[in-house]
C-alpha cells in the first residue's frame, strides 16, 4: 500500500491525500484518516518508533536519508510487509467472523489488534521460545545475553513474562536434555535477576540434585542435599526441594529412586501432609498425587 506523504507533525504521520496503491487486505476506498490510524496502531503494537516515520521502514522500502515522499510504499520487497498483510487478514477474520459468534460479550467488546499478540515487540513469540531459539542457535552464552538484553529493554512492560518461574522451567528443560552446566548458567541468570527469591535459589539447587542423581542415583542426591542444608539452610526449603525432585523422578518412571527421596522428605517433615506421596511405602493414590502436585 502507499500514499503521497507530505507532512509529519511531531511523531504522528499524516497523509496529504488518499492515493493508495497495492491495497490487498484493506478496502480500496479506505480513507486517509483510517489508514493513518491503522498504520499508527501497527507501529504501537510492534513497539516501532513513530518519529520521522522510522518505524515504517520495518515493512516499507525507503531510506531515512531520503525524503519520505520518495519512499516506495507500494513495494512488496520486504518479507515483513508480506507477513504483515497475512497478519492483518487474520486479525480481520478473527474480529469479523470468530469473535462475532461469541454470546454474552462484555462491553466494550474486545477486538484483536497487533498488540494482542505482539505486546509492543516485533517478535510475538513468548520468552521461553525466544530464549530456546537463541540457545539452539548459539549456546547458553547467547541465550543468557539475549535474556539480559530483553530484560533491560522490556522489563516492567507487558511485552514478555519475566516472572521467576520462566527461567526456572527453561533451566529444567536443559536438565532434561542432559545439559547440566548450561542449566546452571540459566539458573544463575535467574538468581541474578531475582536474588531474594527462594524459587530462583531453590531452582539452582534442584539442578544440582538432578546432576547428582544422574551421577549416582538418589543416594548421591540425598548426600548432596544434606550438604546443602548444612551450608546454606536459609536457601533451602527442604519440603519443596525434595518434593520437586521426587516428582521429577516419578514422572521419568524412576519409581524406586522417587520413593527414596519422598521417604527422606517424610522423615524430615512427618506431620506435613504435603510430604505424603505414598502410603505404607506404596505408590501414591490418585488423591495423594493430586495434593502433592498442587503443593509443588
Amino acid at each position: 500500500m502507499t500514499a503521497l506523504w507530505t507532512a509529519t507533525l511531531g511523531s504522528t504521520v499524516l497523509f496529504s491525500q488518499a492515493v493508495f496503491e497495492n491495497l490487498q487486505v484493506l478496502a480500496p476506498d479506505t480513507s486517509r484518516s483510517e489508514l493513518n490510524r491503522m498504520m499508527l496502531e501497527n507501529l504501537d503494537g510492534l513497539g516501532l518508533p513513530r518519529q520521522q516515520n522510522e518505524g515504517c521502514l520495518f515493512c516499507h522500502v525507503g531510506d531515512m536519508e531520503a525524503p519520505t515522499e520518495t519512499w516506495d510504499f507500494a513495494s512488496d520487497e520486504k518479507v515483513a510487509k508480506r507477513k504483515a498483510r497475512v497478519m492483518m487478514a487474520m486479525v480481520q477474520d478473527i474480529n469479523q467472523r470468530h469473535l462475532e459468534q461469541l454470546v454474552d460479550r462484555l462491553a466494550p467488546r474486545l477486538s484483536v489488534t497487533c498488540v494482542t499478540c505482539h505486546a509492543g515487540r516485533t517478535d510475538p513469540r513468548p520468552l521461553p521460545d525466544v530464549l530456546w531459539a537463541a540457545y539452539q542457535a548459539g549456546g547458553i552464552t547467547v541465550a543468557v545475553d539475549r535474556y539480559r538484553e530483553l530484560w533491560n529493554r522490556y522489563f516492567g512492560s507487558d511485552a514478555y513474562d519475566f516472572r521467576v518461574g520462566v527461567l526456572r522451567q527453561l533451566s529444567l528443560r536443559l536438565v532434561e536434555a542432559g545439559a547440566y552446566t548450561d542449566a546452571l548458567a540459566m539458573a544463575d541468570a535467574n538468581v541474578e535477576s531475582y536474588p531474594d527469591s527462594p524459587v530462583a535459589r531453590q531452582s539452582r539447587l534442584l539442578i544440582l540434585l538432578e546432576q547428582a542423581v544422574n551421577a549416582g542415583g538418589a543416594a548421591a542426591a540425598l548426600t548432596a542435599f544434606d550438604r546443602m542444608r548444612q551450608s546454606d539452610e536459609d536457601a533451602v526449603i527442604s519440603l519443596s526441594l525434595l518434593d520437586a525432585l521426587g516428582w521429577r523422578l516419578s514422572r521419568r518412571d524412576q519409581t524406586a529412586e522417587a520413593l527414596r527421596v519422598f521417604e527422606r522428605n517424610v522423615s524430615l517433615f512427618p506431620d506435613d501432609w504435603r510430604v505424603w506421596p505414598m502410603r505404607s511405602g506404596s505408590a501414591a493414590t490418585a488423591s495423594d498425587r493430586s495434593r502433592c502436585s498442587r503443593s509443588g
